[in-house]
């Protein structure tokens, strides 16, 4: 892409040299179809999985009649995503593009700057008058304030800091932006390059062994601040005085809801989100333990006497308040594993709870209030991402805009929602040591092939991890409508993950508990044994052919099929994203690792030696490849490949069947455009030859098949049952 460079001016010179520049912008500009011919319906593939386009933020206008959308669309063939923001009505109708979005970047995330494979999402801001929105953008590296006319007719540089932009408020009359920003750039990477050629001090400037592998190095944050104002008049950027730092965290309570005035009430020190209704009423989130909050109100101005609503529904994994009238509305997540969600009504006057909506297939983001409805981006399991109202009267949704409107021409197999106990153990019976600490029920989906045929026996892909959405980050390298539409049946199971747990039970002595040798690790043996039931609910219909199961996923969707492979003989084929627990873990983090990490992480990792070794042989698989039925394949990061590295060398010593990738510049979940859509190729191709005896006939492929008959022939030499040839399958 071509570069271009903006000096430090001001005035009419700075703005045209930003339109020119705005128009030297070469990258392609994300582009969504108003038209979409309708067509006989096809299968869906990879390419439209890598192309899917998602919302990544949603804020309303200030007369709440219209919204902004920002949305990213993966390009595997340039490696990147094009983002761009778009403004629709709440009323429907097309969307209108109004600017694109800059460059993507990884987003750090916690104080130690973990670096794990979430692309930063951007929220715009909406002028006062309505008529702009400005909004953070990444381009060559630095991170600075544009704007553009709410018509598209004007995008423009507003800030040329010399540092990074991290949080912007408009002013009240809309006359200036103020703006946070950190250390100069300059400073940054002088420090950066002065570590690079005297060498990282081990312990101090990196969090992992494997940190330097990473696309940006995991650093702390950069506690640096200062606040800036930039006059919308002649764009002159300055420090702001005291007196703007204030009325900088005015405007910022403003936009997060909190009605912009100054509160005649003070919220408690454990509310974590308060919404003012402008004539003294309140109301705030009241901690209740890690994911359990209740709803509070106060309508006489003095928050020493607070209405606590006590009502079921006003506890629990709340995400949203708003005002309406004299009634507080709240948005909960709720229901076996959090995959319900539920809208209600509070009045603190009569302390009396409604419920505006209840559903269990619509998973919805970034809802707000605009009159009567909710704003929202939804998506179902058969539906990608849209923009969606939802009435506060009667509960019904409305699509507003579709950002994916090619969908309509592809034709998905039925997607079946399920439910199913999750095994009690006895270390959760009542008053042991982990009760409560897991959910007696969770839930998943079936997807089935569009010809589905239930006198059939259907090979079985799991995907084991989260079930929430049409796709989510623990499945983009697993295309799970692609695989339903390659002839398999697909579980996308939820791992039984308490939202409502107490906080003590996420502190270092209840992790210590849930890797408890002695209590038979119980967190890894409830996730594979919960997702066991989940086949064997699905098995019990009949359509299933349990010789022909196929398990993979990223994070604890690798963690824990490979400890199913360990502990059971179930599986045909399996794919790994990330490296199992393993003694590996104990050497990997560097004090300043162990210091940022969440607490417990490393305080249940015992050192490999003596007794020690010991405990890891019981989970690590590395230390038991002779219970491998099961062919492999290993798609890793560059940084996380030595945690593979002890299992591929002891299954290659033992004639064990895998195949292994490694993609440079990768994070924990994989982010790049190119890479997602090589690693879903492969995964297709690896599951289908392994459970259906199928090769794809793209000559490019040769190799690759070559390679797997010969695996093929291996696992029917060292484990004939779980061999898939043509002929035992029949």
């Amino acid at each position: 892409m071509k570069r271009y460079v903006i000096p430090l001016c001001l005035g009419l010179a700075a703005t045209l040299l930003t339109r020119a520049a705005v128009a030297a912008e070469t990258r392609p500009p994300l582009v969504i179809p108003s038209v979409v011919v309708k067509t006989e319906p096809r299968a869906i593939t990879v390419d439209d999985m890598t192309a899917l386009r998602r919302i990544d933020s949603l804020s309303l206008s200030p007369d709440r009649r219209r919204y902004v959308i920002s949305v990213r669309q993966g390009d595997p063939l340039a490696n990147e995503y094009r983002l761009g923001w778009f403004i629709g009505d709440t009323s429907g109708g097309a969307l209108t593009p109004v600017a694109q979005g800059g460059e993507a970047r990884l987003a750090q995330e916690g104080p130690g700057g973990r670096v794990g494979g979430s692309i930063e999402r951007q929220t715009a801001r909406w002028s006062p008058d309505g008529q702009w929105i400005a909004y953070p953008s990444v381009r060559h590296g630095e991170v600075q304030l544009w704007r553009a006319k709410v018509d598209g007719s004007l995008q423009e540089q507003l800030t040329h800091n010399a540092a990074d932009v991290r949080e912007f408020a408009w002013s009240e009359d809309g006359s200036v932006l103020y703006f946070a920003a950190g250390t100069p750039r300059a400073e940054l990477r002088a420090l950066e390059e002065k570590k690079e050629r005297g060498g990282y001090q081990y312990d101090d400037d990196l969090n992992f062994s494997g940190d330097l592998l990473l696309p940006q190095r995991e650093r702390g944050w950069d506690k640096d601040r200062s606040v800036w104002v930039v006059t919308l008049a002649d764009q002159r950027e300055r420090l702001a005085s005291d007196a703007e730092n204030e009325a900088f965290k005015l405007a910022k309570a403003r936009n997060a809801g909190g009605g912009g005035a100054r509160l005649s009430v003070k919220a408690p020190q454990d509310a974590i989100f308060t919404v003012n209704r402008g004539d003294g009423a309140a109301a705030w989130l009241a901690r209740g333990g890690d994911y359990s909050f209740r709803v509070n109100a106060t309508i006489s101005g003095n928050a020493a006497s607070p209405v606590a609503c006590v009502a079921q529904e006003c506890a629990g994994f709340i995400e949203k308040l708003w005002w309406r009238g004299q009634e507080v509305l709240f948005f909960r997540r709720e229901g076996s594993g959090g995959g319900e969600t539920g809208i209600y009504a509070w009045s603190p006057t009569r302390n009396a709870v409604s419920t505006v909506l209840h559903t269990v297939d619509d998973f919805f983001w970034y809802c707000d209030q605009a009159a009567a409805q909710l704003i929202c981006v939804r998506q179902t399991k058969a539906r990608p991402a849209h923009v969606v109202a939802i009435d506060m009267r009667s509960g019904k949704i409305r699509e507003l805009a579709d950002v994916n409107p090619e969908f309509r021409n592809i034709r998905l197999g039925k997607v079946e929602r399920f439910e199913w106990q999750t095994p009690q153990f006895p270390w959760l019976a009542p008053g042991q040591p982990l009760a409560g600490a897991y959910p007696e029920r969770t839930f998943g989906y079936i997807l089935y092939p569009p010809d589905f045929d239930p006198e059939k026996k259907y090979p079985v892909l799991v995907e084991p991890y989260s079930a929430v959405g049409f796709d989510n980050a623990t499945n983009y390298e697993l295309p799970l409508h692609v695989f339903a539409a390659s002839g398999m049946v697909v579980l996308n199971t939820t791992f039984p993950t308490a939202i409502n747990s107490g906080a003590a039970r996420r502190g270092a002595d209840s992790v210590k508990l849930k890797y408890s040798a002695e209590l038979d690790f119980p967190h890894l043996t409830m996730y594979m044994e919960s997702t066991l039931r989940a086949l064997d609910v699905v098995a019990a219909r009949g359509f299933v052919d349990e010789r022909r199961v196929g398990i993979g996923g990223v994070s604890h969707g690798s963690f824990v099929p490979l400890y199913m492979v360990l502990k059971h003989d179930r599986l045909a084929a399996v794919s790994l994203s990330s490296p199992g627990w393993g003694q590996w873990e104990y050497y990997q983090a560097t004090r300043a690792g162990r210091k940022a990490s969440a607490a417990g992480y490393s305080d249940w990792m015992v050192k490999p030696e003596g007794a020690g070794l010991d405990f890891w042989k019981r989970i690590d698989l590395a230390d038991n490849v002779d219970t491998i039925e099961a062919p492999i394949l290993i798609q890793a990061a560059a940084n996380e490949m030595s945690g593979q590295i002890r299992l591929m060398n002891h299954m290659a010593e033992a004639g064990k069947p895998y195949d292994a990738y490694v993609f440079a510049g990768e994070t924990h979940i994989k982010w790049q455009p190119a890479h997602l859509r090589a690693i879903g190729i492969r995964n297709i191709d690896w599951f289908r030859f392994w459970l259906q005896s199928y090769e794809d006939p793209d000559p490019a492929k040769t190799a690759q098949y070559q390679r797997w008959r010969k695996l093929r022939e291996l696992q029917e030499l060292k484990a004939p049952r779980s061999a898939t040839s043509p002929a035992a399958l029949n």
